[in-house]
């Protein structure tokens, strides 16, 4: 989550001072930094809500082949 956390405040930081550059009044550039900062970390947050779900998943469906190769077995 950390690096998360700084790449977001990288593109807000940068999408805020690209707008400055570009002669965006301050309050336009600082919500362009603020709507950066948050779908960087909105997609950060939920690519490892995903990332965890699928690998419970797999390792729910992992648990449930060895069951069924164990039960036959017996």
């Amino acid at each position: 989550m950390a690096l998360g956390h700084r790449l977001a405040v990288a593109a807000g930081a940068a999408c805020g001072l690209l707008s400055l550059l570009w002669d965006a009044p301050a309050e336009t550039a600082a919500l362009r930094g603020v709507l950066a900062w948050v779908a960087v970390l909105a997609h950060f947050r939920l690519s490892a809500k995903a990332l965890g779900w699928r690998l419970r998943q797999e390792a729910a469906e992992e648990r449930a082949a060895n069951e069924a190769a164990a039960a036959e077995g017996n």
